[in-house]
Parts: C-alpha cells; structure tokens; sequence
C-alpha cells in the first residue's frame, strides 16, 4: 500500500500484487502472469537502482516511526538547519514530510502540496539531500553495531590494533567499515587507515598539524573538530565522497575545499609510513591473501566437478526450503553467486533487497553447499561415476531410470523422452506451458481447444489468451532465453546440441524430415510427445537449417487460416529456391477447373520442369531432385496420391462434367459450327445426360457464355471463334458497320454479309431498311441509327418532312404566332401537333434536328399560345420603339405611357415568378437590348 501512496505503483498493480503483502514476497518467475503495464512497474521495483535504494530507506523509515527510534527525526533536523527549510517544514509538518514527502517519486512529490513550479527544484534538492543524510547515517549505525559485536576492528579484512594511547573524548574512536571506498580498497589503502589508528597521541601531533596547515575557512575546520580531526583521518579522509555530506554543517564549499586538498593528505600519510611495521605486516597478509584467492573454484575443481557444482547449485536453488525473498535476492545477483560467495567469501550484506532475517536464511544456505562443494573437490570419481554424474548434472532428477539404461546401451541420452519429462514437471506451475498445452497437446490423446475455449476455460480475454500462447511457443520453439528466476531445463535442454548429436546426425542429409520419421524416434525413446512438438523441438535444435512448409502450428497469425492439413520441415534452401505455397494454389486451381477425364501422369522432377515451374522463386538444376522429394512427400500425405512402379504421378481435376462442358470440348476438337441435333445425339448417345428433345440444347447453350447460336439454322458455335460470325444477318450488319466511322454504301454491305451467309441481297435490303438500328443516306449509304458522323454525309430526308417544314414557316410569317390548339382551323390543330411532336423527338436524323432548330431559333419572339398574344405584341411594340428612338418610353409621354406600363408589370410578373416560359425568354431578351 505505501508504494501506491508514495507513487511508485499504480492502483492495478497495486490491486495485482497485494495479495503477497510486501514486495519482497513477490515471485518473479509469476511476472509474466499479470498485465504488461504492471509488468514494467513491477520490473523497475527491482532493476531501478534508485528505485529500490528509496524503496529500502522508505521501509526503514515507517520503521523508526513506529519504534520511535527518533533516528530520522535527527537526520530531518539536521538538514533542515544546513539547508535553512524551516519555513518549508513547519508548512508541512516533520512527520508528514517523512512519510508523504522525503520517499515519494518525482510525479507524485511535483503534484504535492505545497509544491510548485516555483519552489519544486528547491524541494527536489532538500528532499535528495534528506535522503542521502539519511543513507549515510543507517550505514554508519550498522557499522557501529558491528564493530561493537567484535573483539576486534577490521577494515576490508586487516585486522587493527587496540588505537593509540592518549586519547579522550572524541578522538577516542572505532574504525567503521565503510572508512574505505571501492576505490581505494582496489588500491589496498586499508593498511593506512590500521596505521593511522595505532598512533598515539603524541604520534599523531604531525598529522594533526599538516591538516591545520592547509588553507581551510573557518567553516571547515569547526565541522572536522566536531567529530575529532583523529576520527577523520581514520574513518573520512580513504572513505567515499558521499560519507562527507553526513558530516553536520558540511555544505558544498567545504566539500570542495576538502576534495581540493584530499589527495594531498592522503600522499602525506602514504610517505609517512613507507617504513612502519603495520603497513608491511599488512603488504604481507594482503599477498598471502592474494595467493589463496588465485585460482578460482573453476580452476580448484576442475571442470567435470565444477559442473556437478553448479548442477547441485540449480537443484537446491529449486527444491530448498528457501523464502520466496532469499531466493529472489540470490536471483536477482547479477554476478557468479558460487564464485562471489561460496569461494571469494564475499559478504551477504552485498546482496540487496534483503533484510536481516533473509540474509542469515541466505547464510545458512552458503554454508550448507560449501560442504558440497568440499565433498565433491576431495572425492576420486571412476569414469563411470563421473559420466554418469555429468550426465543427471546437466539435467538432474528429469534422468530417471530408462534414461540411466538407454544412455548405457545406446552411448546416447533419449533427449526427447528427456524433454517429456522437463515439460510434464513445468505443466504444473508453468502458465506459458499451460496454455500451450490446451492450444497444441503435447502428450498423445490430448484435445485441442481454440483461444475462445481457453480464455472461458481460464476466465481471460481471448487476447490474453493469444499474448500468453505465443510467449509459451517462443519459449519451445525460438531462441528466448528465460530470466533467472526462471526453470532452465528445458532451455538447457534444447541448447545442449552434444547430446542431439545422435539426432543431428541422422536427418543432416535428410532434405524433408518426415513425420513419421519423428514418430519413430518417439517411439524408440519411449516418449508420448505428439509429433507436432517433436517437430517443433526438431526446429529449435537444428536452428534456422529448416523451415516449416504447409500447416505451421506455432504461428498464431496464420494458424486458422491455413488451408494445409500437414507441416513439413524442409531445408531452408530449398523453401528459398521454390514457392511450396504458390505450388499447392496451383494444384488446387487444376483440380478446380478440369474434369477427371484431364490428366496429368509425370513423375515429381517432370512436374517440377513443367507443370510447377511457375513457382520456382530461384531456379537450379541441380536442386530439382532435392525439391521433387519434397513435393513426392507432400503429394502423398497431402493429397493421397501414390505414385506407380515408374513414380509417376496421377493428376485428375475435380471438376464435375455439365452438359455445357461437353459442348464446348465437342465443338473446340471439331471447330465448325454443328446443329442442335447433332450435339443432342452426341449428349444422349456418348454421355448419360438425358434430355427430352434437342430444343433443350438451346437453353443450355444460352445459360453459358462459352457458347452461342449462330444464324437461323440452329447452329451452335464457340464465342471466341473468329472465323465465324455469330448472330443472324441483321446482327453481322452492325458488326461490320461498327467498323468503320463513315457510312457504307450498299453494295459493300451486301458482299460482307453474303461471305458468312446463304441469303439473296433483297433479303439484306430489306433487312437494312426495315431495321431502327441502321439510318439511311444521300446517294444509298446506310450508317447506325446510335453512331455520330461527319457533317458532309447528308442524311435521307422524307419528302412529308420537307413539306411540313415548309408550311409551318409560312403559316408563322403570316399569323406571326405558333399554331394555337384552341384554334377552330384544323389544319392549324394538325400543324401543331406535328410541330409538337417533332419538336422533342429522338428519332429525327441531324438534319431534321436542325431544321426543327432553325424555326426555333428565327421565331422565338412569337407567341405560342392565345394568352400571350397580347402581351407579345405589347413586346414587338416596345422593341420597335426602342430599336427606332434608341431609348426607353416614357411615362411622362402620354403616347408613351401604356408601353412604359406594360414594361413595369412585366418586371413585376417576372420577379414574382407569374410569367410563362416563352414570355420569361422574351423580357431578358428586352433586357439584355436595353
């Protein structure tokens, strides 16, 4: 709950992992379990150096609180008066700002109260300054604590005196254990701080003296003297920078004024005790030292015992009474753990996130195995022992039994029975594993679910479901290496290529490994893996030297839209060089598209020249044998097809044969025409399609495009015949007229039609001048009714046409109005009618339309109906007043004033929309003149 409220989780993660109470409980090898964004929280509460350092100060803290050790309480006063924040803490309150404020992360200490943009970089600095005081302060109290629970005093293993002689007060001091930096212990200076610590009083004069020599402010002085310029040179001036900072009162000037000058006290001590008896004492204990640490536990057991080590090392690690936070902590080093800490004997306390009772636990464990260690180094194994120890070393209690007696009749571990073994133990805590096994079985007689089956099954999402499925196929089948924490067996397994030698070897020359070659292998190691993961294991092992062709099981992309039934693991090379794919789409479209009567008998290597040879990719010769194995292998499992004596193989289509399908092979082998009732004898005599009489050829021949009738002699022909004409006379006339772009006269019409017909040319005239689909010409030329051309071909006109042409244009000029229909001459009525009709006709040829054009455009003016009669010859009077006086009537002008009347309603009539069409045409007219 405290990390949610200093800000370093969110509310999901927080919800996610309460259930382990605190953090260190957390097992890590469950991180893959929960949702990805608690994942990367989750990750950087223990990659985060910082994070962590504050996580630790944090819990130390609430601690103090609790105790009322009064500790951190100290610490806060004593930053708030070096950095003078008193303003700031009085704001808050101390014991507010240590639990809500000196621990939380940036986000959330920017968010806080009291905190703004103005004073957040302040705050950042107090708050840094805080937490680094109170570091130094925790350590300094655990090496009091320490040195006090020993007799003597030790800097990085050189063991001090008693001290000089002569102090009191505060130079009366101990050495702490972190008086030496890294640094300067790689420099072995631990024996200058036991030198300096066994002068006396009187000793110590010169030093004390070189010290007040140097150019320090005042400030300076007073904060060594504070803790004792003896305790100083003892326990400050070898120690890390950061130790400075805990000193009270020391701000940045002192620190620099002290840096400037550290490294000449420190050469005055090193040349002042080049001839004392306690620095050469410890040159001599540090080479001894030296001497025992050369070799390494690699070196001292040799490497057959030290892998037995360190496979007794991965056992205990997994089946030791360890806590889930000793074991994470041992974990989580990032160093050689044997090495550091069985052999070197380095200190627990390196170890980080852990607490006083985790580290004796991790204690008790180090010295368990070192007595291990020591039994193995002083034992004589025979090669037998030490073969089969190396053996269970590499993969422990998963050799059992019939392992143990294969290897000693075979000289070979079974490694896939091996396998069975690893994968039945991590099925039971292995999630990744787990939904694996309800994807793909992995033991025979398993029943595969799909991811919707799965996630109701496990009450995930189906996404989830994918997400953890194609972790746990990455980790069986690509090269991922698993964390620490996690079981490694398997991993181990599959990189051991020594051991899947005897596999290795048999299917190197091998260019497809069949499946049932891997089902042998099972069998013969007495292993119930399905083939699907044998296979997938042979990918693993042999590492990108074969790629799955056909059904792949482990892609989760294409896993459902695969249309193989099969997966074969073929050479790479060969997948690269022909297209397995494109080559079954091709097989498929045969079998679509031929009937069985279509065959193909050719051995794989002929099939591959010829009938596949579209889906070569990169075409070789000398692989053509390699890749007819492969498509021999596929066309027998995938297909059923089994090749002859000659390995030859059958290839039939699948199409059903339709009576269409037979006409069309009929007519392509005979390529003329032929009449229904030769194709209806063919249908009922040769085949078993049962018509009642050949007028039925006619509806099938119009239900496929592939066919057509041809003429009027119930002939049936192919439609993509070119040398023969398809349709009766009349449609072997437009044909040829839609050649050309002028018309055609009728001789040369005649002769076209009469070279794929028996007619007379009466019969084509006849056709041509009673068809709407041909239009007729000047000088006997035919063009088509819906075709555009050239203006010097003058369209045939009929003499009634002409005539009523001529009559409307007279009756206009003379009524100077169109007919009217309420007029009582009929043959007004009649010429109307004809005007009317002819007017929006389609059927005119181009020039009717533009006599019909013509009239309208000379007599537009004129009025078209009786009502309008006397509003147009209001307008012809206006316009001859205009055209004459050049200007608009006047209606001040009594002679004038009715036309400028006349004029303002029409303006009225036509804003309101009250004028008919013909009048609205004639005032823009008047406008535009005026």
């Amino acid at each position: 709950m405290r990390l949610l409220t200093v800000g370093y989780i969110s509310s999901e993660t927080y919800h996610a992992v309460k259930e382990y109470g605190t953090i260190g409980n957390f097992p890590i090898e469950n991180l893959d379990t929960f949702p990805e964004e608690c994942q990367y929280e989750i990750k950087k509460l223990f990659l985060d150096e910082e994070i962590a350092l504050t996580i630790a100060l944090l819990e130390e803290a609430d601690r103090d609180l609790e105790e009322n050790k009064g500790v951190v309480m100290q610490v806060l006063n004593d930053v708030v008066a070096l950095m003078n924040a008193n303003a700031f803490i009085v704001q808050l309150g101390k014991k507010r700002f240590i639990t809500d404020y000196a621990f939380c992360s940036r986000e959330m200490l920017r968010e806080s109260y009291a905190v703004s943009i103005h004073n957040y970089t302040d705050v950042v600095r107090f708050v840094n300054r805080f937490r680094l005081a109170y570091q130094a302060r925790l350590v300094s109290q655990d090496d009091v604590a320490f040195v006090d629970s020993c007799s003597a005093n030790e800097v990085d293993g050189y063991q001090g005196t008693e001290g000089g002689t002569g102090f009191v007060g505060k130079d009366r001091i101990v050495i702490e254990s972190n008086a030496l930096s890294e640094q300067n212990k790689e420099l072995s200076y631990g024996k200058y701080i036991q030198f300096l610590y066994s002068l006396n009083k009187e000793q110590f004069v010169p030093y004390e003296a070189f010290m007040m020599s140097q150019e320090f402010s005042p400030r300076t002085i007073n904060c060594i003297r504070n803790i004792g310029i003896r305790n100083f040179y003892v326990n400050y001036l070898f120690a890390s920078q950061v130790k400075l900072l805990t000193i009270r009162n020391f701000g940045k000037k002192s620190y620099f004024e002290l840096e400037n000058v550290k490294q000449s006290l420190i050469d005055y001590v090193i040349r002042s005790c080049q001839d004392s008896q306690i620095v050469k004492a410890c040159e001599i204990e540090e080479k001894n030292v030296q001497k025992v640490k050369k070799h390494t536990l690699k070196e001292i057991a040799g490497e057959d015992k030290y892998q037995l080590i360190v496979a007794k090392y991965d056992e205990l690690l997994q089946t030791s009474s360890l806590s889930v936070r000793a074991r994470n902590g041992i974990c989580s080093y990032e160093g050689d753990f044997i090495e550091d800490f069985m052999n070197s004997h380095k200190d627990i306390k390196h170890l980080s996130k852990i607490g006083r009772k985790t580290a004796g636990e991790i204690q008790d464990f180090v010295d368990g195995f070192q007595s291990y260690i020591d039994e193995i180094i002083e034992h004589d194994f025979s090669e037998e022992e030490k073969s089969l120890l190396l053996m269970k070393s590499k993969y422990g209690n998963f050799v059992d039994e019939y392992a143990c007696d294969f290897y000693s009749e075979r000289g070979s571990l079974p490694m896939f029975h091996i396998v069975e073994n690893i994968l039945k133990e991590e099925l039971k805590y292995n999630n990744k594993i787990q939904f694996l096994n309800y994807l793909m079985p992995m033991l025979k007689g398993g029943i595969p679910l799909t991811l919707e089956q799965i996630a109701e099954k496990c009450n995930l999402t189906r996404e989830r479901v994918r997400q953890i499925c194609t972790k746990g196929i990455g980790y069986m089948y690509r090269e991922i290496k698993p964390k620490k924490c996690d079981n490694l067996y398997y991993y181990k397994v599959v990189s051991q290529t020594e051991d899947w030698a005897y596999l290795t070897d048999k299917f190197k020359n091998e260019v497809v490994i069949k499946s049932s070659s891997v089902e042998e292998m099972l069998k013969q190691e007495n292993c119930n893996l399905t083939v699907s993961i044998g296979l997938l294991i042979m990918l693993r092992i042999f590492d990108g030297q074969y790629c799955v062709v056909g059904n792949r099981p482990y892609d989760m992309n294409t896993r459902s839209k695969s249309s193989w039934n099969n997966s074969f693991v073929v050479k790479k090379e060969l997948v690269e060089a022909f297209d397995f794919d494109d080559m079954r789409c091709t097989l498929e479209r045969y079998f679509e598209e031929h009937d069985a009567e279509e065959q193909i008998c050719q051995t794989a290597e002929e099939l591959l020249l010829d009938f596949f040879m579209s889906s070569w990719n990169m075409f070789e010769s000398s692989e053509v044998e390699a890749v007819g194995t492969v498509v021999s292998e596929i066309l027998m499992r995938e297909y059923g097809l089994i090749p002859d004596e000659e390995l030859h193989f059958l290839i039939q289509g699948h199409k059903t044969l339709t009576a269409a399908d037979v006409l069309f092979r009929v007519l392509t082998e005979k390529y003329e025409p032929m009449t229904v009732d030769e194709l209806y004898d063919i249908l009922q005599t040769k085949y078993s399609f049962k018509y009642k009489s050949p007028a039925s050829i006619r509806g099938i021949v119009n239900s496929d495009a592939r066919l057509c009738m041809v003429g009027v002699d119930n002939l049936v022909a192919l439609t993509e015949w070119e040398h023969i004409k398809l349709g009766s006379v009349r449609e072997i006339i437009v044909q040829f007229l839609e050649k050309f772009d002028e018309p055609k006269p009728v001789h040369d019409i005649v002769g076209y039609v009469l070279r794929y017909r028996d007619t007379t040319e009466n019969s084509i005239r006849s056709t041509m001048y009673s068809g709407s689909q041909f239009r007729q010409f000047d000088n006997g030329y035919f063009g088509l009714a819906d075709k555009s051309y050239p203006d010097e071909h003058l369209y045939a006109q009929s003499l009634e046409f002409k005539e009523r042409v001529k009559e409307m244009e007279c009756f206009l000029i003379q009524k100077k109005h169109f007919p009217f229909a309420s007029s009582e001459d009929n043959s007004e009525i009649n010429l109307r009618q004809w005007w009317l009709r002819n007017k929006s006709s389609d059927s005119l040829n181009d020039v009717q339309q533009n006599e019909i054009k013509r009239i309208q455009d000379s007599y537009w003016y004129l009025p078209t109906d009786k009502r309008e009669v006397r509003w147009f010859s209001s307008f012809n009077q206006y316009r001859e007043f205009v055209q004459e006086h050049d200007r608009r009537p006047s209606c001040y002008i009594e002679r004038e004033k009715s036309l400028s009347e006349w004029f303002a309603k029409a303006q009225n009539q036509f804003v309101d929309g009250e004028l008919s069409e013909n009048e609205e045409k004639v005032y823009l007219y008047l406008c535009k003149i005026l």
